[in-house]
């Protein structure tokens, strides 16, 4: 019975690292999916907010529906109030300029 119980307990260094490391990256590919899958539930969700914000602004009372500088643009036809839509290589759009 004592040899069981300490067999349990010599594993090598090399299967508890790979079984941490598996750990780490079913966790990592968990998370992902969620985020995913939260985003495709819920597409143009920010740009609504932008809308519906725009439509309470009197500063906008003459240019509805369009983004302020640093706020999306150009998803959904979402055009900016004043500056131009620009496009990084990676990430959203966002109106620069004043």
């Amino acid at each position: 019975m004592t040899t069981v119980g300490v067999s349990l307990f010599r594993r090598s260094p090399e299967k508890i690292t790979m079984k941490i490391a598996t750990f780490l990256g079913l966790s990592f590919l968990l998370i992902a999916s969620y985020v995913l899958i939260c985003e495709a539930q819920h597409p143009g969700f920010q740009e609504l907010l932008i809308l519906e914000e725009n439509m309470r602004d009197p500063e906008n009372s003459k240019e509805r529906s369009c983004a302020k500088p640093r706020e999306n643009c150009n998803r959904m036809n979402i055009l900016c109030c004043r500056g131009e839509c620009v496009c990084p290589t990676f990430g959203d759009c966002f109106c620069y300029g004043d």
